[in-house]
């Protein structure tokens, strides 16, 4: 099989920034631009495709019981179920598509699941004016979003926390022990997480890795600079409803030059070294937002499981 000149220019490319990677990654210790890139295992799993059975879970379990409040209070409103699971990778995450099966079949255009279920929107419209203010009150109580409970974390910061009535109040209260303290904790560790991304796609580690993936797709005809780009580019180049053959090979390409020259893996191990170097501020955080959450899961499992 005769290589042509792009292709083995692509190949020499893509060994000498797998080569600079490399020596970039053995010398992170010695950084000067952020913690060492050396923690493979996410802190805050939970915000990450690990963590999706425990969201899925805790959405369905908490609509479950909404749904009976609801009927127990006279409204006939629809038993909604948790959605289909998503496909493996990271859906239109930050970096874009990462999975090369998605990207095959997809292209750009995946869609994600959204909590409110479609039986439940419809039946939603479905009410006139008055019955929508009477399912909200149901929902909500009377006063939704005025009181609050003040909680304090585990590093003695206090914090304040919307109390939530109504059957929205009731089902979290069931799945989540004590809402106010889980929306606290999860407040925290979101914001830590939000931190950590922020601060990792600022880092010059992930700069670096960004930029060759920038010259991997210029290589292959794309000019995008960042991957969070690239579904834009793609729909001003093939546009329409469905993919096309043009947008699914170049998602392809990008999934191909994520992988060749490491892009995925430096952001995470990046975020992840940010994410525990605030923990490492915060040492009870973590332990307490995972006992929480392990309690709140366990409780979810044993609502669907009837």
């Amino acid at each position: 099989m005769s290589l042509t000149a792009s292709t083995l220019k692509f190949q020499q490319r893509t060994l000498l920034t797998v080569i600079a990677l490399a020596l970039a990654l053995a010398s992170c210790r010695d950084s000067n631009s952020g913690p060492p890139i050396a923690v493979q295992s996410r802190p805050l799993a939970v915000f990450d495709d690990d963590g999706a059975s425990f969201v899925e879970n805790v959405r369905a379990a908490r609509d479950l019981r909404i749904a009976t409040c609801l009927r127990d209070r006279g409204f006939d409103a629809p038993i909604s179920t948790p959605p289909p699971p998503s496909p493996a990778g990271e859906r239109h995450g930050l970096l874009g598509v990462d999975n090369a099966e998605q990207a095959r079949e997809f292209g750009y255009q995946i869609e994600t699941s959204t909590p409110v279920s479609d039986a439940f929107e419809a039946y939603l419209d479905r009410l006139d004016a008055a019955e929508l203010t009477a399912i909200t009150e149901a929902l909500y109580g009377s006063d939704p979003g005025t009181a609050t409970e003040p909680y304090e974390l585990p590093d003695g910061t206090v914090v304040e926390v919307e109390v939530i009535s109504g059957c929205v109040g009731e089902a979290r209260a069931e799945v989540e022990g004590d809402t106010g303290r889980f929306i606290a904790l999860r407040r925290a560790v979101e914001d830590i997480a939000n931190a950590a991304v922020t601060r990792a796609r600022s880092d010059d580690r992930y700069l670096e890795a960004e930029q060759a993936w920038s010259r991997c797709m210029a290589d292959q005809g794309y000019e995008v600079d960042k991957p969070e780009e690239a579904p834009m580019v793609s729909a001003q180049l093939f546009p329409g409803a469905a993919p096309t053959a043009a947008e699914r090979e170049m998602a392809v390409t990008d999934v191909d030059c994520k992988d060749t020259t490491g892009l995925v893996e430096v952001y995470r191990t990046v975020r992840n070294g940010y994410e525990q170097q605030q923990l490492d501020q915060q040492p009870g955080l973590l332990p307490e937002w995972s006992r929480v959450a392990g309690e709140t899961q366990q409780r979810a499992e044993a609502i669907l499981a009837g």
